[in-house]
């Protein structure tokens, strides 16, 4: 009996869980919104630790600041990406392997499909929270008198979460956007001529980023340098 073609399969499979374990825990914290806030505060004391700023929100009787729920989006990213290969790799095994295994994966698939939706979800979520702490909000003035405005939707450390944030602007229509580099994050920013034009655009913005706000950038960014292009868009480094 040739042993090799069920030997592959089961292979397969055991990939396939074996990658599936790295989102296990997100299950927890997508299904149970105490989780996100337990493992919030276990971010914060490892930030405290490392000297990061307090900014502070109270869920669920834990405190979050704005540090740590940064660090919660990357893994929400993270987690979802690692999803994303693995249902390709599962479309890849339903379209090769026999029946049988096929069945299983499609399973799984199904699984996969729930999942990525409640992550991106509960990463909306985050998302709303993470702007709700952004220090930049509660800085007197800053949303106030003449000059340029801008809607903040995203506060992130790494460059591909930016660039994603972008691209959701862009395709409403937003285009005038662009990275501002101040003080260790990259904030993703639609502009417009003035407070008028960002007020009457910010409801259009806040139904796919609650949490996001309106800014002078005239006064939050009054000088800049051009640092770099990132995915077409103009990354300035806040003087």
């Amino acid at each position: 009996m040739d042993l090799q073609p069920k030997l592959t399969s089961a292979k397969d499979i055991l990939a396939i869980v074996r990658e599936s374990a790295i989102v296990i825990a997100v299950i927890v914290l997508v299904l149970c919104p105490g989780a996100y806030a337990w493992w919030s505060a276990k971010f914060d004391e490892e930030a405290h630790k490392r000297g990061a700023s307090k900014v502070e929100t109270g869920i669920a009787g834990n405190t979050l600041t704005f540090d740590h729920s940064t660090e919660t989006v990357d893994k929400l990213v993270t987690a979802n990406k690692t999803i994303d290969d693995l249902k390709l790799q599962l479309q890849n095994l339903i379209a090769s392997a026999p029946g049988k295994t096929a069945e299983q994966a499609k399973q799984i698939q199904n699984s996969a499909n729930v999942l990525s939706s409640q992550i991106q979800s509960s990463l909306n979520s985050a998302k709303t929270v993470q702007l709700s702490q952004d220090p930049v909000q509660d800085a007197p003035g800053l949303a106030t008198g003449s000059g340029t405005y801008g809607i903040v939707v995203s506060a992130d450390k790494k460059d591909d979460l930016a660039a994603y944030e972008a691209q959701l602007l862009k395709r409403e229509n937003f285009n005038d956007v662009a990275f501002y580099d101040r003080l260790g994050f990259i904030r993703t920013v639609a502009r417009f001529a003035d407070a008028t034009a960002a007020n009457e655009a910010l409801p259009s913005i806040q139904k796919t980023r609650q949490g996001a706000y309106i800014i002078n950038l005239s006064k939050w960014c009054p000088k800049y340098t051009d640092e770099r292009v990132l995915a077409g868009v103009p990354v300035l480094q806040c003087q």
